[in-house]
């Protein structure tokens, strides 16, 4: 049987234009009439998408399914559109195309393969494609690639995931110069991950190529760690840079307590706490670290050049567009850049027009850039509750 793929009216209505980039490609009339619905009664703009995705569809190669599915789902599930398609889905062995959040939870319930395409105008750019599948779907998108068919659009050191059904470990490949290629990580001794994201930041943190590195997360994601022990790993055991400079604007949560006394690094010492924490480690002397490692905010960067140097600008949700460029035109050749952050915890004057965010969609498929977002807190339970009430 052919690997088919299926596409949903949502992302017919909001991406028409990928239905040329996929072959084999089956449209229930489920999607058909939802479309001519759209067309007919829907507001100004949604008719206007449904004629477009209609113009699509004439121009790609287009198997149409007219006839009823005698597949049947669970018992409880409705009789409802999205159903009727996952049941031509499970009919057909076919992959779901998809930008819906619950019909990609839906899949995973009925172990269909799905692709979730990300939506530019709502979602931030996750930097990794996540699908699922097996060996059979890993096999045949290498072959894809290999004759130039990039069937998910990933961009220059992108990652994908392949979920696998019948195993734990999901396939893990970043996409680089028209090729899949495995992930390379540093020793288990000296960081492991506990989620396949976080793995994709350890190679991308452990990939001294790609200057540029944006890793944001929610709260307890492990960003600001994985970073940091990286940042260890990088000057006291492989020696490829001589200096860790840490960056982060004085902003705090909740209320003032007044001016700080003391010097400059006093004063802003108490906001490099949340960093200072991550630079201890058992195997490097105290004294060792303080003399390669360095903390400052900002506003004292301008006019600075960071030679031989693995800067991480932590928070970086909180400082404005500039300001963050200022920063990443401070690296010299052999030196890199990692920004880190939480778009969601913005302080108020930056979260209408986030900085981070706007540099992401700049700077995606650059060969010199690696972003990856990190979706799950791995603090504590505890910490998951909260994080999961964060907006």
């Amino acid at each position: 049987m052919e690997d088919y793929h299926i596409f949903d009216t949502n992302i017919l209505l909001e991406k028409p234009e990928l239905l040329l980039n996929y072959k084999n490609i089956l449209i229930p009339v489920t999607v058909l009439e939802e479309l001519d619905k759209h067309k007919n009664f829907g507001s100004e703009e949604i008719r206007y998408k449904a004629r477009e995705a209609h113009r699509y569809l004439e121009k790609a190669n287009i198997n149409y399914i007219c006839d009823s599915s005698s597949y049947s789902l669970p018992e409880g599930w409705e009789n409802k559109n999205d159903n009727n398609i996952l049941k031509y889905a499970l009919e057909y062995r076919a992959t779901m195309i998809t930008l819906d959040k619950n019909m990609v939870e839906k899949c995973k319930a009925l172990k269909i393969p799905y692709v979730k395409i990300e939506n530019s105008e709502k979602e931030i750019y996750q930097g990794c494609v996540e699908l699922n599948g097996d060996e059979n779907l890993v096999n045949q998108i290498h072959i894809d690639i290999e004759n130039g068919i990039n069937t998910y659009g990933l961009l220059e050191n992108q990652y994908l995931l392949i979920h696998n059904k019948d195993k734990r470990v999901p396939f893990e490949f970043k996409y680089v110069e028209g090729k899949l290629i495995p992930l390379r990580l540093p020793p288990t001794k000296i960081i492991k991950a506990i989620t396949p994201r976080q793995r994709c930041a350890l190679d991308l943190l452990n990939n001294i190529n790609i200057p540029i590195k944006i890793i944001l997360g929610c709260f307890g994601s492990g960003k600001t760690y994985t970073s940091l022990k990286m940042a260890l790993y990088h000057v006291f055991e492989k020696g490829n840079y001589s200096n860790i400079v840490c960056i982060k604007n004085p902003i705090g949560v909740g209320e003032r307590i007044g001016y700080l006394k003391g010097d400059k690094s006093e004063k802003i010492d108490p906001f490099m706490s949340s960093l200072k924490q991550y630079l201890i480690d058992e195997n490097i002397q105290l004294s060792n670290i303080n003399e390669h490692a360095t903390f400052d905010i900002p506003y004292f960067i301008k006019g600075m050049s960071w030679n031989s140097t693995y800067a991480i600008v932590d928070e970086s949700e909180d400082i404005d567009y500039r300001t963050l460029l200022m920063l990443g035109s401070r690296i010299s050749k052999n030196s890199c850049i990692v920004f880190s952050g939480d778009y969601k915890q913005a302080e108020t004057k930056y979260k209408k027009d986030n900085a981070i965010l706007k540099l992401i969609n700049k700077l995606k498929g650059n060969p010199l850039v690696g972003i990856i977002v990190l979706d799950e807190d791995v603090r504590s339970e505890a910490s998951k509750v909260f994080a999961n009430l964060f907006e």
